[in-house]
C-alpha cells in the first residue's frame, strides 16, 4: 500500500462514516470530498513533477483542515468553536458542505492548471541536492545554537515578560529559525528513506535540533508543532522521490505512534493550563491528570475519546471558520479585513520597531468572532481558515470571492516558483521549498494573511541570503561548512 493509496482509502472510509450520520449530511460530505479524491487519483500522477507536488499539497491541506472537523461536529454540535455566535444545526453544515464542494473543485482544478504553468520541472534536483552535498557537522551545531537561543527568547515570552513577543519576532526575522528546523528534518528523512545516509552523530544532532524547536514552540504556547512536523516530513518524503510502501507488519507501529501523537495533544494542553495556574515549576503529574479529567468532563461529558478528537481537530480552523463567516458575514463589515491592512501589518512585522496602526487579523477575529475583550486581544489570535477570510474579504460577493481565490492561488504559484528555481546551492533550494510548503499549509489553516505574508517574505529573503552565503567559490567543492 503506497502513501497516496493510503490517503485515498482513508478518504473513502471517512465518506462511509459520514453516511452513518444521515443521508443528507453524508451525500453533502461526499460531494465536498469528491474533488479531493478525483484530484489525488487523476492529477497528482506519480508526483515526479513539481506542479504535481503543489497540487498534492492543496489536496492534503484541504483534506486535513476541512474534512475531519465535520465528522466531529455532526456527532456533537456543541463542540462548534463559535457556539456563542450561532447554534450549529445540521442544515447549516449541509449548506456549507455544498459550498465547500464548489470551492474544492475550483481549488483543485484551477490550482492544478496554474501550478502546471507557473512551476514546471521535476523533483530530481531535490533528491540530488541532499545526496550529493557533504554537510559538515558544524552546520548542525550552528542550527542547534540558533535553536538554543530561540528557546531562550521563547522562555522570556513564556514567563510573561512584556518584551517576550517582540524578541521572538525579532529573532525569527534576524536569524534562520525555520531553516535551522527544516534542515535536520530533511537530512533525517533522507537518511531514513535511504536517499542519503548520514553519520550517527549527525542524526543525533538533527534529532536534538528538532526537539529544541518543538520545545521553543511549546514555551510560546503553540501546539502547531505536530502539524509542522507532519507536513514537513510528508513534503520531504515526496520531494526525495520516495515511494513509501506501508507493509502490513508496520501498521501496528504506525498505529502506536499515531495514538501517542494524538494523546500527546491533550497532555500538552493540560500542562500549559496547569503551568498558568501553578507557575512553571510548581506542579506534578497529579495536577496534569486532574486537569485532563476536568477538561473532558467540561466539554464532552466525560467522553475522553471525543474530547481528544475535538482538541485535535479544532486546531484545524477552516471548517468552523467557513461556517461562522458564511452565517455572520455582517460582523466583519466595520473592521479592516482588506489587502491594505494585510500589507501594512506584514511590512510592520518585518521592520523592527515599526508598529502597525491596525490590529492583526488574528486579533480582529478574536474580538469579532470569539468575543475577547480588547485587553485580551494581544494574547489571543483567532483564525477562520483561508476560505473564511476570503469570504469576509469579498463581502459576500461570489464574483469577488472567486477573484480573490484565484489571486491567492496565483500568489502561491509564484512563491513556489521562486522556491523551486532559486539560483545557487541546490540544498538551500530544497530547504526553502520545504519551508514554503509548510507556510502554505499554515496559511490554508489559519487564513491570517498578514502574518502569513510576513512569514513568506521573510523566508524568501532568508533563502536568498543563504543561497549567496553558501554558494561555493570557483574551484571549491560543494560541501557546506
Amino acid at each position: 500500500m503506497t502513501l497516496k493509496s493510503s490517503i485515498q482509502i482513508l478518504m473513502l472510509l471517512m465518506c462511509l462514516l459520514a453516511l452513518t450520520f444521515g443521508i443528507n449530511f453524508g451525500f453533502s460530505y461526499i460531494l465536498a470530498m469528491a474533488p479531493l479524491v478525483f484530484g489525488l487519483f487523476f492529477l497528482c500522477g506519480t508526483m515526479r513533477k513539481t506542479h504535481q507536488i503543489a497540487t498534492f499539497l492543496i489536496i492534503v491541506c484541504l483534506f486535513a483542515f476541512y474534512m475531519f472537523r465535520p465528522l466531529v461536529l455532526v456527532s456533537n454540535p456543541l463542540l462548534y468553536k463559535f457556539a456563542r455566535m450561532n447554534y450549529l444545526t445540521e442544515s447549516m453544515q449541509i449548506e456549507v458542505l455544498l459550498f465547500l464542494s464548489i470551492l474544492n473543485t475550483v481549488a483543485v482544478g484551477i490550482g492544478y492548471a496554474l501550478f502546471r504553468f507557473l512551476i514546471p520541472g521535476d523533483t530530481r534536483s531535490f533528491s540530488q541536492s541532499i545526496r550529493d552535498i557533504n554537510i559538515k557537522d558544524q552546520v548542525f551545531l550552528l542550527a542547534l545554537a540558533i535553536l538554543a537561543l530561540y528557546i531562550l527568547v521563547s522562555f522570556v515570552k513564556y514567563i510573561g515578560m512584556a518584551s517576550g513577543p517582540g524578541l521572538v519576532r525579532l529573532f525569527e526575522l534576524v536569524l534562520f529559525v525555520k531553516f535551522a528546523f527544516a534542515l535536520p528534518v530533511a537530512v533525517i528523512v533522507a537518511h531514513l528513506c535511504g536517499v542519503a545516509r548520514r553519520s550517527d552523530r549527525q542524526i543525533k544532532l538533527g534529532l536534538i535540533c528538532i526537539a529544541a524547536y518543538v520545545l521553543a514552540l511549546f514555551l510560546q504556547g503553540s501546539k502547531s508543532f505536530l502539524i509542522e512536523l507532519a507536513f514537513l516530513f510528508l513534503i520531504y518524503v515526496i520531494l526525495f522521490r520516495v515511494n513509501i510502501i506501508i507493509k502490513p507488519k508496520n501498521i501496528f507501529y504506525i498505529s502506536v505512534i499515531s495514538v501517542f501523537l494524538i494523546f500527546s495533544f491533550p497532555i500538552v494542553t493540560a500542562v500549559r493550563l496547569v503551568t498558568s495556574d501553578y507557575g512553571p515549576f510548581n506542579f506534578g503529574v497529579a495536577e496534569v491528570v486532574e486537569r485532563l479529567a476536568f477538561m473532558s468532563d467540561f466539554t464532552t461529558d466525560g467522553n475522553f475519546l471525543l474530547y481528544v478528537l475535538d482538541l485535535m481537530t479544532k486546531r484545524f480552523n477552516g471548517y468552523d471558520g467557513l461556517i461562522v463567516a458564511w452565517n455572520n458575514l455582517y460582523l466583519g463589515g466595520d473592521y479592516f479585513f482588506n489587502i491594505h491592512v494585510m500589507i501594512v501589518n506584514a511590512v510592520s512585522a518585518l521592520i523592527p520597531m515599526m508598529q502597525s496602526e491596525y490590529a492583526s487579523f488574528g486579533q480582529m477575529i478574536s474580538t469579532i468572532f470569539y468575543g475577547f475583550a480588547s485587553e485580551d486581544e494581544i494574547i489571543h489570535g483567532g483564525a477562520l481558515g483561508h476560505y473564511g477570510i476570503l469570504w469576509v474579504f469579498s463581502g459576500g460577493s461570489f464574483s469577488s470571492f472567486f477573484l480573490y481565490f484565484i489571486g491567492f492561488l496565483v500568489f502561491w504559484g509564484l512563491v513556489f516558483r521562486f522556491g523551486a528555481r532559486l539560483v545557487g546551492i541546490p540544498l538551500v533550494r530544497t530547504i526553502l521549498f520545504g519551508v514554503l510548503t509548510l507556510a502554505f499549509a499554515l496559511c490554508v489553516n489559519s487564513g491570517n494573511f498578514d502574518r502569513n505574508l510576513q512569514e513568506v517574505i521573510m523566508l524568501m529573503l532568508q533563502g536568498a541570503v543563504l543561497s549567496i552565503i553558501w554558494s561555493p567559490a570557483p574551484g571549491h567543492t560543494r560541501g557546506i561548512s
